[in-house]
């Protein structure tokens, strides 16, 4: 049986090796379909990884050319839509990751060949766009259309959200809300070592956040203008983000706000470093806006962390209320902040630790392979 995976991911080309940490985790998911799987990528060749192997000798790339230009729009979508029709015919079934142009013509081409395929609705359409540029701003309705009817019209699909995405691209189709956070949870040695962390901190409190640089819609711009807000009433505190791209705008923004010997840039982290990193943080801020589920912040969660999330996507869903914040609005980020205690890291370090277990991999696997059963002996 061969399954095209259709995913949203840059892979890393290093000595004809591959890297990427989302699809390490995600492409052994789909041999549950098939033995074989065809995932259609990106790539970037580097010359140092800094992201986790892929090990899968069953796996084949087929990498396209990205859309993110109004040229490659025109030139390299007819291109890869070509690409697309070849892989998607010589298929036995397709996942497709969305929102992406990529996985909009999968979705296309397998429902027009009769060929079964099941969506997984990773983000936002519309607030992706809408929240990167002028361009994108032009972009966004278009996009939000493409995704409604590409759920309109799935028999299956997986949403990364509980209700969220659903609400936003409904499909009359059968589906689950699964995140495809993959992590452990519940060792209660973390939650130990949390207290600890606690008790014995001193100094600045540490914030962390997991995301791209170069993506203006992760927002990290807006909790740097918060910490030369805070500054400005005398509270110090650090910010450490990680996270792969160009980090020239985050770094002209610190120093334009006095802030460039607060705000520390770790670059590109191996996913196995992730953790520890995230111990060794106070509080975690998840300032996007657009997103899913954001791995990163469930992972932040089960570590312990008090943390931060705008009112986007899916991060209500994890948050109590007092700790989600307008998108973009320094001034709710500031607030935030400049208030959190003793008590307040020891309440969120329990709270938080216990709702991350709703997404430990078991769980979530379970759930996930349930649906992919049941996709099977009804498509295949």
């Amino acid at each position: 049986m061969n399954i095209l995976f259709s995913s949203t991911e840059t892979v890393d080309c290093c000595g004809g090796v591959y890297y990427n940490n989302a699809l390490r985790t995600a492409l052994p998911r789909y041999h549950r379909l098939g033995e074989r799987v065809v995932c259609l990528a990106f790539r970037r060749d580097v010359d140092q990884p800094n992201q986790e192997l892929i090990d899968d000798s069953n796996v084949e790339f087929v990498f396209l050319n990205k859309v993110n230009t109004l040229k490659s729009l025109l030139i390299d979508r007819q291109k890869n839509d070509r690409i697309i029709e070849q892989e998607v015919r010589k298929a036995d079934a397709c996942v497709v990751h969305v929102p992406s142009f990529v996985g909009d013509s999968v979705a296309r081409v397998a429902k027009g060949l009769g060929k079964p395929y099941f969506t997984v609705v990773v983000g936002c359409a519309w607030d992706g766009y809408w929240n990167y540029n002028w361009v994108g701003k032009l972009i966004a309705p278009f996009r939000y259309a493409s995704l409604r009817k590409v759920q309109r019209d799935a028999l299956y699909s997986i949403y990364v959200t509980q209700e969220f995405l659903q609400l936003r691209y409904p499909t009359k189709g059968k589906a689950i809300g699964c995140s495809d956070v993959n992590i452990s949870t519940g060792e209660e040695s973390v939650l130990e070592r949390r207290m600890n962390h606690i008790a014995n901190r001193s100094g600045i409190l540490k914030i962390a956040t997991v995301a791209a640089v170069n993506v203006r819609y992760k927002g990290q711009e807006y909790v740097i203008r918060a910490l030369g807000r805070l500054k400005k009433l005398g509270i110090l505190m650090e910010y450490h983000l990680v996270g792969g791209g160009d980090d020239t705008f985050l770094k002209k923004t610190a120093n334009i706000y006095g802030v460039e010997t607060q705000v520390i840039f770790h670059g590109l982290m191996p996913h196995e470093r992730i953790l520890p990193f995230l111990d060794g943080m106070d509080l975690y801020v998840q300032p996007s806006k657009q997103e899913g589920l954001p791995r990163a912040l469930i992972e932040a969660m089960s570590r312990g962390c008090l943390s931060l999330g705008s009112r986007t996507a899916g991060i209500p869903e994890l948050l109590p209320s007092r700790y989600v914040f307008r998108r973009g609005n320094v001034g709710d980020i500031v607030k935030m902040l400049s208030r959190v205690t003793q008590t307040d890291l020891y309440e969120q370090a329990q709270r938080n630790f216990e709702e991350a277990k709703l997404y430990d991999f078991t769980v979530l696997n379970k759930r996930r392979n349930n649906f992919m059963d049941e996709f099977k002996a009804q498509e295949l």
